[in-house]
């Protein structure tokens, strides 16, 4: 589990905390502070869920609202957009969801998707559905799209070698969990730039390295009760 300490892009670390710096040094104190306070408990939080094989919903929607607050103010400035939605009928301090997987997709859709863009939405929804009884995530994004975001990411190796390495963990967490007969999980990617063509792509523990940008991407675990612990 402590490799998923690497997964955290270094573009978001090093972005955010030169932003702070930048309002330190322009005496916007109070901002800096209450943004440097969000970036230290990401950070901690992340250390933390990474020694964690589960957490609550609750503390999921908590930290994807920090990690997609601090991008949209210190790297975007506001020039990204997002919404975390949460059906009514989960109950988030007791449904159980592993650790440190949503995050690096939405990463990925931010990286390769949204970075490129002048402006851009995010959308990460939770539902539970009750035919096969799973709770599944929704993130839809208004990227560039998978192909031209291909050739951004081949233009940089560099990128490129921290993008396979999060993704190679995290695919392989995904086939843990869809071998384990306790947290059965997929991944079912579409891509969204022309719904006419229904183009899409579907894989279980596979490679999603070649779909990005504009997109659905939906990510199933089996319903699960939380209990402190598991902590």
């Amino acid at each position: 589990m402590k490799a998923l300490r690497a997964q955290m892009n270094p573009h978001f670390l090093f972005n955010a905390l030169n932003s702070i710096q930048h309002y330190i040094t322009s005496n916007e104190v109070t901002f800096a502070a209450k943004y440097l306070s969000k970036f230290a408990k990401l950070m901690r939080r992340s250390l933390e869920y990474s020694e964690q094989e589960i957490i609550s919903l609750e503390e999921e929607v908590e930290f994807l609202h920090n990690y997609l607050e601090i991008n949209a103010k210190l790297r975007f400035g506001d020039k990204l957009s997002y919404i975390i939605t949460v059906d009514e009928d989960l109950e988030e301090d007791i449904i159980g969801v592993p650790t440190m997987i949503i995050q690096p997709y939405v990463e990925n859709a931010i990286e390769h998707g949204l970075r490129p863009k002048e402006n851009g939405t995010i959308q990460v929804n939770f539902y539970a559905t009750t035919e096969d009884d799973c709770l599944l995530c929704v993130i839809e994004d208004n990227g560039i799209g998978r192909e031209k975001a291909k050739e951004l990411q081949q233009a940089s190796a560099k990128h490129q070698d921290h993008k396979s390495m999060g993704t190679s963990i995290t695919e392989k967490r995904l086939q843990i969990l869809h071998n384990s007969e306790e947290a059965v999980s997929f991944v079912n990617i579409i891509d969204l730039v022309n719904p006419a063509t229904g183009n899409s792509a579907w894989h279980k523990g596979g490679s999603a390295d070649s779909y990005y940008g504009n997109r659905r991407l939906k990510i199933s675990f089996l319903l699960q009760r939380f209990n402190v612990d598991d902590k």
